[in-house]
């Protein structure tokens, strides 16, 4: 539609409809769906290719006149052999600040367009804690900071703050308090976060150079703590006998990360739908190295059986009182460490203790990864089917060394070999009192018992 652009053209645009100017050709006045006004002109640039530039709205500030007279000198300037486009984008670089870099990144983190290096779009776990990094630390330093101003001795200042636990700022997700406590991993972290989202910018065209890279960094603390037999054994006594208050679930997801190896947050949000008790194997869609498939050993298998399924019930461990199931699963393994007496014991201290004993009975590096759900570089692991024959004995060996040394059973140790029914009956010793005879029966002489 052509017409002379004015205010009671504007008046009756209809949404989504577009006006053009019959004065200055190229001049438009387009409505969006959210009843605001934008004025744009299209225009030939030198190569010849059509370009448009957007003006800006109307009475915010521009009127009809202002935004013809605009139009006409940038017209005016294309004539002249300069692009209005580049010119504008020029001016939003010299002006753009980290804060606005921030917002774009999120943006394209979040919609699922920021892609790692694997080609797949950031994890959900992974998001939450570059938005905490973002949050608390980037944002209250370098938020204000011209991005064309920003320096390696910035981002230095940056670390080194993060070190000191000066940009430390108390928040509510406990899930997350490494990344808010600060320290010398998180300013690492940070400055690696930092680094990508800057080498962002310089694909976008906002910047040209990226000040943090080549900063040296802190040395990663190697963590190679894991429970000796007796931590095991102290643990196992505190699973038997918990503090009052610990709900029975979070108890069982304590019980399966330590027979199981998995992440806690893997654990925390187990879906129904991604176990299958029968194959004895659980498929993961989203875990920090992508969709993953893991054996479950027949103690592990046991644990899972004895979880009671109600209705619209969608976690095998649904934590009560509507809690998150993360700070749940982590409000119960504190309480049960504290019981224990024991120090410097995470839920991924776990994880390494399944991959040492995993290691002390001699197993191979790929039957162990497979089952912790590490990535195997390998073209042999490749073609691994995780819910294969010596997969499945190989959970079970660890599942029974494991129930050993936790001080449920006596099962015996070093045979490659599924628990028979008859060896998987002393699993009874040690399920919690909550599990029904009748699911008991199911795990050991159902199908589950019969995988191997």
């Amino acid at each position: 539609m052509r017409a002379k652009i004015n205010m009671e053209a504007l008046t009756v645009l209809q949404p989504g409809q577009m006006l053009n100017d019959n004065i200055c050709i190229g001049f438009s006045a387009r409505r969006q769906t959210s009843s605001a006004v934008s004025f744009a002109l299209r225009y030939k640039a030198r190569t010849g290719k059509p370009k448009s530039v957007t003006i800006g709205r109307w009475q915010s500030p521009w009127s009809p006149e202002e935004a013809r007279q605009e139009a006409t000198h940038l017209l005016r300037e294309a004539a002249h052999g300069r692009d209005p486009a580049e010119a504008k984008a020029a001016a939003h670089i010299a002006t753009m600040t980290v804060s606005a870099l921030v917002a774009e990144y999120r943006d394209a983190m979040t919609s699922g367009r920021l892609l790692t290096k694997s080609g797949k779009p950031k994890a959900q776990s992974t998001q939450s804690c570059d938005e905490t990094r973002l949050r608390l630390h980037i944002l209250p330093v370098l938020g204000k900071t011209i991005l064309g101003d920003l320096t390696k001795r910035d981002c230095e200042r940056l670390m080194h703050d993060i070190a000191d636990g000066t940009t430390t700022k108390r928040q509510a997700d406990r899930m997350l308090a490494n990344s808010a406590r600060g320290g010398k991993a998180a300013a690492s972290r940070t400055i690696t976060l930092l680094c990508a989202m800057l080498n962002f910018a310089i694909d976008r065209g906002h910047a040209t150079i990226n000040p943090a890279k080549g900063i040296r960094r802190f040395a990663e603390t190697r963590r190679d703590r894991h429970l000796s037999d007796q931590e095991y054994s102290a643990f196992g006594q505190a699973l038997r006998s918990p503090p009052a208050g610990i709900p029975p679930a979070m108890l069982a997801a304590i019980q399966f990360t330590a027979l199981s190896g998995w992440r806690c947050g893997e654990v925390a949000t187990l879906r129904w739908d991604a176990v299958d008790l029968t194959r004895r194997v659980a498929v993961l869609a989203d875990t920090k190295t992508g969709s993953s498939t893991r054996p479950l050993s027949q103690a592990a298998i046991a644990v899972l059986g004895a979880q009671e399924q109600l209705p619209g019930q969608v976690l095998v461990f649904a934590p009560s009182r509507r809690q998150r199931p993360g700070y749940a699963y982590r409000a119960a393994f504190g309480r049960l460490v504290r019981a224990a007496c024991l120090s410097n014991v995470t839920p991924h201290v776990l994880r390494h203790s399944f991959v040492s004993t995993a290691g002390d009975l001699e197993l191979s590096e790929s039957s162990i990864a497979a089952c912790i759900g590490h990535v195997t570089r390998s073209m042999t692991g490749r073609y691994m089917h995780r819910g294969s024959a010596p997969l499945l004995a190989a959970a079970d060996t660890i599942g029974r060394r494991l129930a050993t040394l936790l001080g449920y059973s006596a099962a015996p140790v070093g045979a490659a070999e599924p628990l028979r029914p008859s060896a998987s009956t002393e699993i009874y010793n040690w399920l919690p009192s909550a599990v029904s005879t009748p699911v008991l029966c199911w795990v050991m002489t159902g199908p589950a018992a019969r995988c191997g």
